[in-house]
């Protein structure tokens, strides 16, 4: 992008006058991918430019919302614009990337036929290609196809190969141009839109700009003329409009919607490269791509609309989308899906790239659709050349030699995040768990050359909140340090655009209940009294260090919530000497934390508890015992040997061992993405989980008319909660046609404030720009399919989704151990044990809950499990910092299997000698409100009987089977309902 300008002919265009004073030497109109290239291949030379963006923030059009896909450029027409710049952009990608640290991947793309029609496409794209002179192109047979690409349709015939393809993260590279531009002198302007322009008679133009109308409506009158020798126009879908301010009209940009699908990276159907059907006239087809981090990005279609900025998903479209994904990669899990999104194209009347000058000094960049973001280096270097020709003599190149380097965690040897955490403690602190995100690449964002003012803008600068929870659980730390470094109110902190807050307001109170310390009082107050985690020696100094001097424990809790607690304090109990418990979160107590509801302890104390009384109740035994603390501590990596790697604000990053391993990590709430639910993706949508942090541990209204998606107890009680502080409800919506909590919440918090629970119903719809404007919503059939014809729009500005929970067991699988698909936590033995020896697990991180009690119990179970397994177990040796597991296998066990009407059951296997009492729980798939036998039998024989008058799918079972009636018994039990 920087070799030297090529010599270009003295054109008779109209020149500015020298003796005339201009604000800049060049405007750019756009800060998308074109014009941020445009800007940062201009900072090579000594001018003063300015660059002009009506968003408040870069990379806010095409370039946040399309295929992030480097053409190989086989596709474009020969002799255009278009493939003689596609080609040449991609080719300088590599070395960009690498100078400017921006991810990327050579994955290498494939096209593929089903049919003869198709072959003679491919045919023909090969022919183009050689012709636009893409390097490596190959035609492969059904047998090369699949073996390059396994998940492909059995029924594909042909492809055509282009190994040079990739993919890349186009908001950085295009982050990674503004910022190196504003480093070299660009003066950036955002939330500024262009609404007036005309040529001077000298030469040159006056822009005049304003506070971007859409936002800022009170503020249109604030016009600032700005005197400049030459413009370049990068505005994307406003183009042409920008375009018809200075010259006659002679393109049209026509924009065109495509919508996509982005699946969590660990779905099951893996895709290694990028797909593409047979192109037509409407496009490249519906592709399926692995993206950088993983993630597989699936397609788009393709629709003209009227409205330029209608990022809007619709029901059609991604069916269509989904449909033509499957016909390439049947396999593929849209369960799976995270996040549902449009983009629009910049389409235009021209079929090509139009990179011209309009008048005199004025130069187009228009129409710059597919491949133009693997053209964008090139299309820079084309425009410099032609503001040559307007700047002349001005036009000098100047000693600029920029790098870029960005610090991130998940990129870092363990001995450089040793090393960066020792020095910069906040690089220690794990704010986004689903990507690995510290608060010192937060706070860098903030602080940077091109600042990011918004939730979002944090998000394309750091990826926090782009994993699988979409910011369900790094969301509020997020938006309390936005608010810390931005010195702006957390309730002005805003989502994406001006007006895009995330929270209603402060509340002037918040309504606990009685005057009882809470679990992070508590924490607080006990934090100096328990050890705190010793700092470990490096992985060079293990290798050289006696083990005596290694950080090794008994036993390591990974979580300090309910279930964490309880297992430490039994552990301790059953004789363990040294204990660590991993704590997330800065106070003990997890989930309980933000539950200032009663209902809790009912079992296990048989009195009724707030969520942090009951949390208290452990907490204070834990301040009385010898268990290390390791606070605002995040567990990066855990092995089947027992390694564990701990980074945290205080102590920095490092490697411990455990004896046994307890997972105690709780679980996650479903997002949107699964649902299915189109329209826009405003403020005003949260899951119940995190409005109950704003609501009851922030202090702060999350909105003043709200809806409710799903009936699940977080759900139900977030619904009382509203209407307590002063908000209407309007409904609880639910698809099943029954309620998913507990019968008691039902009661309490929805018929007690007379909430209309909608049964057999689900929302389709969300509607709104900056905020939550209203939703609309559908009964379902037996098989919630929506029911055309049953529509009804509710006026709402918040919807909280409480629509599942899933375990969390991102560790779980890093340490091999083995999931139930049905549950989505691990398989446990009758004592909690994984299938990985010495490692357990408890609590919601092996099945969602409805009762802490239940929890304690079963954390209990784990604990005692952990003290016995080291006990037996402590001829483990220690082997050049590694451990050697003795005899640990399983050896006879029998399987514990769900009947028909048994939605799940844990534990799933059972070693039937080692059973006093085999205790299991379980879920219904349906209502039973007649009397039914809870049945076990092995083979013919029944094992045990159990009887129920009422059993609902929103309340677990819990059965306790003896040992004597356990006797004798080789084969697999299976449990179900008669």
């Amino acid at each position: 992008m920087t070799t030297e300008l090529e010599a270009v002919p003295n054109l008779k265009h109209k020149r500015y006058n020298k003796g005339i004073h201009y604000d800049y030497d060049v405007a750019i109109i756009g800060a998308g991918i074109v014009g941020t290239a445009i800007a940062y291949e201009l900072s090579f030379f000594n001018l003063k430019t300015v660059l002009i963006e009506r968003e408040n923030d870069v990379a806010m059009g095409t370039t946040r919302a399309n295929s992030a896909i480097i053409h190989a450029g086989y596709d474009p027409k020969p002799d255009t614009l278009m493939a003689r710049l596609n080609v040449e952009g991609a080719a300088r990608i590599p070395a960009l990337c690498s100078r400017l640290d921006v991810p990327w991947k050579k994955t290498g793309s494939l096209v593929i036929g089903f049919d003869e029609g198709d072959h003679q496409v491919l045919s023909a794209l090969y022919q183009r290609g050689l012709a636009n002179k893409v390097p490596a192109l190959r035609l492969l047979d059904r047998e090369a196809t699949l073996a390059l690409e396994p998940e492909l349709s059995k029924a594909v015939e042909a492809s055509l190969w282009a190994p040079t393809a990739g993919v890349i993260i186009p908001w950085q590279l295009c982050l990674a141009f503004v910022e190196t531009a504003v480093k070299g002198g660009c003066e950036l302007l955002r939330n500024r839109e262009l609404c007036s322009a005309h040529a001077l008679p000298e030469g040159g133009f006056i822009l005049q700009i304003r506070p971007t109308e859409q936002f800022f409506p009170d503020q249109i009158q604030n016009i600032r003329e700005l005197r400049v020798r030459s413009v370049v126009n990068a505005a994307g879908v406003y183009a042409d409009l920008v375009h018809n301010l200075v010259a006659p009209a002679s393109f049209v940009i026509k924009p065109c919607r495509g919508e996509y699908y982005l699946l969590d990276r660990d779905t099951t159907t893996k895709v290694e490269h990028i797909i593409f059907q047979c192109p037509d006239e409407r496009g490249k087809g519906i592709v399926v791509s692995q993206m950088v981090p993983g993630n597989i990005l699936i397609g788009p279609n393709s629709q003209y609309i009227e409205t330029r900025d209608d990022t809007s998903t619709t029901k059609d479209a991604l069916a269509e989308v989904k449909a033509g994904a499957l016909k390439s990669i049947p396999g593929l899990e849209f369960g799976d899906n995270i996040r549902s999104f449009s983009g629009i194209r910049a389409n235009s009347s021209v079929d090509d790239f139009i990179i011209a000058e309009a008048v005199p000094g004025w130069i187009d960049a228009a129409g710059i659709r597919s491949p133009g973001l693997s053209a964008a280096p090139a299309i820079a270097t084309m425009v410099t050349k032609l503001l040559q020709r307007t700047l002349g003599e001005e036009f000098k190149r100047r000693v600029w030699n920029p790098t870029r380097k960005r610090r991130r965690i998940t990129e870092m040897s363990s001995a450089e995040r040793l090393e960066l955490t020792n020095t910069s403690p906040l690089y220690g602190r794990i704010i986004c768990r689903c990507e690995t995100v510290s608060e010192g690449e937060i706070v860098a964002a903030l602080r940077g050359p091109v600042p990011a003012l918004s939730m979002d803008g944090i998000k394309r600068r750091t990826d926090a909140g782009l994993g699988r929870c979409q910011s369900g659980f790094c969301g509020a730390r997020v938006l309390e340090i936005i608010s810390r470094e931005l010195n702006v109110p957390k309730d002005k902190v805003i989502l994406d655009r001006p007006n895009s807050t995330v929270l209603s307001g402060k509340m002037t109170a918040v309504n606990i209940g009685d005057n009882y310390p809470t679990a992070s009082d508590l924490t607080e107050r006990f934090i100096d009294t328990v050890p705190v985690v010793q700092e470990s020696p490096s992985l060079s100094e293990l290798a050289v260090t006696n083990s005596s001097q290694f950080a090794c424990y008994d036993l390591i809790v990974i979580g300090g919530g309910p279930a964490g607690l309880a297992a430490a304090l039994e552990a301790k109990d059953r004789g363990l000497a040294r204990i660590l418990l991993v704590e997330r979160d800065t106070d003990l107590g997890g989930i309980l934390n933000q539950c200032i509801h009663n209902g809790f302890g009912l079992h296990i104390f048989r009195e009724e508890l707030t969520g942090p009384e009951y949390a208290e109740r452990f907490i204070e035994q834990l301040a009385k015992i010898d268990i290390e603390l390791a606070m605002d501590t995040m567990v990066i990596d855990l092995g089947s040997d027992h390694q564990v790697q701990l980074i945290g604000k205080d102590t920095g990053w490092r490697q411990v061992y455990g004896k046994s391993i307890i997972l105690a990590m709780g679980c996650r709430e479903r997002t949107r993405g699964p649902l299915g639910i189109s329209g826009t993706r405003p403020a005003g949508i949260l899951t119940a989980g995190a409005a109950q942090r704003y609501v009851n541990v922030e202090g702060y209204m999350v909105g003043s008319k709200v809806i409710v998606l799903g009936s699940g107890d977080i759900g139900l009680i977030m619904a009382r909660r509203m209407v307590l502080e002063g908000a209407q409800v309007v409904a609880c919506v639910e698809i099943m046609p029954y309620a998913g909590g507990l019968t008691r919440n039902v009661v309490q918090c929805l018929n007690d404030f007379d909430i209309p629970l909608m049964l057999s119903s689900t929302i389709t719809e969300i509607k709104g720009k900056e905020r939550v404007e209203s939703v609309v919503v559908m009964s379902v059939d037996d098989k919630r399919q929506p029911i055309p014809g049953t529509e009804q729009e509710f006026a709402v500005d918040t919807v909280l989704l409480s629509v599942g929970l899933i375990p969390e067991n991102e560790l779980s699988k890093a340490a091999g151990v083995e999931l139930d698909k049905r549950t989505g936590g691990p398989i446990v033995f009758e004592n909690m044990e994984t299938s990985v020896p010495g490692i357990f697990a408890c609590g919601n991180v092996v099945q969602v809950h409805g009762l802490v009690d239940f929890v304690t119990e079963e954390a209990r179970r784990a604990g005692h499990a952990a003290a016995d397994y080291v006990r037996r177990e402590n001829k483990m040796k220690i082997d050049r910092h590694r451990f050697v597991e003795n005899s640990q296998s399983p050896d006879n066990y029998v399987e514990i299997e769900a009947g028909s009407n048994l939605a799940y059951i844990v534990p799933q296997r059972a070693r039937l000698d080692r059973v006093d009492t085999l205790i299991c729980h379980f879920r219904v798939k349906s209502i039973f409100d007649d009397e039914r036998r809870i049945v076990v039998k092995a083979g013919d024989r029944t094992v045990a009987s159990f009887k129920r008058d009422y059993m609902v799918p929103g309340e677990m079972e819990q059965i306790k089977i003896p040992k004597a009636l356990l006797a004798g018994i080789e084969s697999n039990l299976v449990v179900d309902i008669s």
